[in-house]
């Protein structure tokens, strides 16, 4: 990785996680990021040995601002913590004023719903369905072992990560072509409210999905917590220009990460999915012709992760009630 795109954001962010881990709590940032946390020794456990990994990276360590890579726990004035998160805000705003999304989430638009004056906010739940292996990663083995930690941020910058397969390490023997359905898992259940995906899409080879999640929980519970109380805003979209720099920075070399995607579901259009049939057909390209070919599974909407030879697409639906 030669560079980041908000080095000033993300050095903050380790900065803040590294204090936590220390055991520092010396300003409101750190107060934030500690009650998100929490005090679970296991959760302590999780970013210690995270921070202390990222630090024996020096080609990681070297995208930091000095005085992070110099010293992790060094504290910063409030005031610098403020105005690198509200820098991202405007920059993430100003880049995304006229953006309506790319090809493939635009493909997956809800139809449109009306309107209804008065009308009361739903519960809703979103379901994590499975994934298709499109294209098996190079890594040289017979199958692949992956597996998906998905997080949902709401409004309030409330956190919810579930590793998928929950009940397993991950799923066994996958290959190019095939799928696994389930075990299906509501992945926010809640107020139909503006949200922020995010799925990272691993390849089981050394380290243990269970620690993983937990980190990448912690990193976006930090991230959460500080974009909350440095810009003031309830938006969470803004968190994904964040997350793809620390995801792609702390956790791009661990345990093959096959690839990340970031995605921003509006209010309207959950409502919209909730209230929507299944979706039955997909495009598929044979030979560079797409096709509309039966879906692997029924479905919502989808994310893509595509990185270390592999493709994999994973499925959602969106359900009223709680």
């Amino acid at each position: 990785m030669n560079e980041i795109n908000n080095p000033e954001s993300v050095g903050l962010v380790f900065n803040l996680m590294a204090r936590y881990a220390d055991g520092k709590s010396e300003n409101e940032f750190d107060r934030a990021v500690g009650a998100a946390l929490g005090n679970d020794p296991t959760v302590k456990q999780t970013v210690r040995q995270l921070v202390e990994a990222v630090r024996k990276k020096p080609e990681v360590m070297r995208l930091l601002p000095k005085e992070v890579s110099e010293n992790p726990t060094h504290l910063f004035q409030v005031d610098n913590y403020q105005t690198a998160f509200r820098k991202l805000h405007v920059s993430f705003k100003t880049r995304n004023r006229d953006n309506n999304g790319n090809a493939d989430e635009r493909d997956d638009h809800p139809p449109h719903l009306e309107a209804r004056s008065g009308a009361n906010t739903p519960d809703i739940r979103i379901f994590y369905r499975g994934l298709k292996c499109v294209t098996e990663t190079s890594d040289g083995s017979a199958s692949d072992e992956p597996y998906l930690i998905t997080s949902v941020v709401d409004s309030n910058w409330h956190v919810h990560t579930v590793k998928h397969p929950f009940s397993e390490e991950s799923y066994t023997d996958v290959d190019a072509g095939e799928k696994r359905v389930g075990p299906e898992i509501a992945i926010y259940n809640g107020k139909a409210q503006d949200l922020t995906l995010i799925g990272v899409m691993m390849e089981h080879d050394f380290g243990d999905p269970n620690h993983f999640r937990g980190a990448i929980d912690s990193a976006v519970k930090t991230a959460a917590a500080a974009l909350k109380i440095g810009t003031g805003i309830s938006i969470p979209g803004v968190i994904t220009d964040l997350l793809a720099d620390i995801i792609n920075l702390f956790f791009g070399a661990e345990d093959d990460t096959i690839g990340s995607a970031y995605r921003t579901c509006e209010k309207a259009n959950l409502i919209a999915w909730s209230k929507a049939p299944l979706k039955t057909k997909e495009k598929e390209t044979f030979f560079g012709k797409e096709m509309e070919m039966p879906a692997a599974m029924g479905y919502h909407f989808r994310t893509w992760h595509n990185g270390d030879g592999g493709a994999y697409r994973a499925y959602y639906r969106v359900k009223e009630g709680n």
